[in-house]
């Protein structure tokens, strides 16, 4: 592969084995395949946690409605504002705040 770099294993940290499954496999790590280490394209960006948050008129102020994962806060408002408008907050969907967390 051109243009890859190693990264460590965010599921096993590096070890390549998971002891709380070790009775499956002997506890190898599936998403490193026991290596302790993922191959990822040169220009990877972890992914954050942001908070999604919205005003609350019968509490009389804001609350965080769920969590997502993006790559930047341009993401996490396309991302938070596409949820919004499929579930029960339709309405509010152009009054949300996305913060990192």
């Amino acid at each position: 592969m051109a243009d890859t770099k190693k990264i460590e294993c965010r599921k096993c940290l590096g070890k390549g084995r998971i002891h709380g499954y070790s009775h499956i496999l002997n506890g190898v790590c599936f998403a490193c395949d026991g290596k302790g280490y993922q191959t990822v394209k040169a220009n990877y960006k972890p992914s954050a946690m942001y908070s999604v948050k919205i005003y609350f008129d019968h509490i009389d102020g804001i609350g965080t409605v769920f969590g997502l994962r993006a790559r930047s806060e341009a993401e996490a408002k396309r991302k938070a504002k596409a949820q919004l408008l499929r579930g029960c907050y339709a309405d509010q969907a152009d009054t949300f705040t996305v913060e990192k967390r």
